[in-house]
């Protein structure tokens, strides 16, 4: 055999193999699917703009809020005192968030500064530096 014909004996050869193993793995009509077994992407989760549960924004459990912008700001500096070495403290006019609470965004003042209106049974107005997305 010449160099040319045993190149595209194996050609073909290759071929038929890619074709056969295509032909195995493509789905059978009225064949079920094997089982997923952890293989492959996770289930997507739903869209929070659109599902049912949302609750909207919400202050998660350890965030601070505090009455007036200004123990806000004390607070922010006791945090750099804390890293500096002190003892953690908590200004008089601040609490720690002790369960997931929705709150409403009334007014934002650059990153670390939100005022927020808690939802619920009791409505607090307060200043926070947690994290909350715009909506």
């Amino acid at each position: 055999m010449t160099p040319s014909f045993r190149l595209l004996a194996c050609l073909v050869a290759l071929g038929c193999l890619g074709a056969g193993v295509a032909q195995a793995q493509a789905p059978t009509p009225g064949r079920r699917a094997p089982p997923n077994r952890g293989l492959g992407m996770p289930a997507a989760l739903p869209d929070p703009t659109t599902s049912a549960g949302n609750v909207g924004v919400r202050l998660e459990p350890g965030a601070v809020l505090c009455r007036t912008p200004e123990e806000l700001q004390r607070r922010q500096a006791a945090m750099v005192a804390q890293g500096a070495g002190d003892e953690p403290s908590l200004p008089a006019g601040c609490f720690l968030v002790g369960a997931r609470t929705p709150v409403e965004v009334l007014e934002r003042r650059g990153y670390g500064r939100t005022q927020v209106k808690t939802l619920g049974r009791t409505s607090e107005t307060g200043w926070t530096d947690a994290y909350l997305p715009q909506r």
